[in-house]
């Protein structure tokens, strides 16, 4: 008859012999040594873990400098079309003032947009 994990057939706890003879449960020799495949488990459940929070720990460092320049590159694009939209509003201030002469000749050329600065090559004229 096969044994189950807590009993045998006979009734007796597992480690022990067909005559009760073995190692008791509960002893301070079972509390002190762990199974050595209960032993290489908790060794390897660590080393995973550790692996694991290391491999957390960079994702998280890496998610937030991408974040960060995320919000740098956003900002910088803003600050352009709000440079570009209030150019645009002041030419065409200015061409609407200019508009038509009394008199009924043409106005002026309209002013076109001033040249854009490259970020890299301001004050490189």
């Amino acid at each position: 008859m096969s044994r189950t994990k807590r009993h045998d057939a006979h009734g007796t706890k597992n480690g022990a012999d067909e005559h009760g003879h073995g190692r008791h449960h509960g002893s301070a020799e079972d509390a002190a040594a762990p199974h050595p495949d209960e032993a290489a488990e908790a060794d390897r459940m660590k080393r995973a873990e550790e692996v694991v929070d290391r491999i957390a720990m960079a994702v998280g460092m890496y998610t937030s400098i991408l974040g960060h320049k995320l919000l740098q590159w956003t900002a910088k694009a803003r600050e352009g079309i709000e440079d570009m939209w209030a150019e645009a509003q002041e030419i065409r201030d200015r061409n609407r003032i200019a508009g038509p002469s009394a008199d009924g000749a043409p106005a002026a050329e309209p002013e076109k947009p001033a040249e854009t600065e490259h970020p890299h090559r301001r004050g490189h004229r």
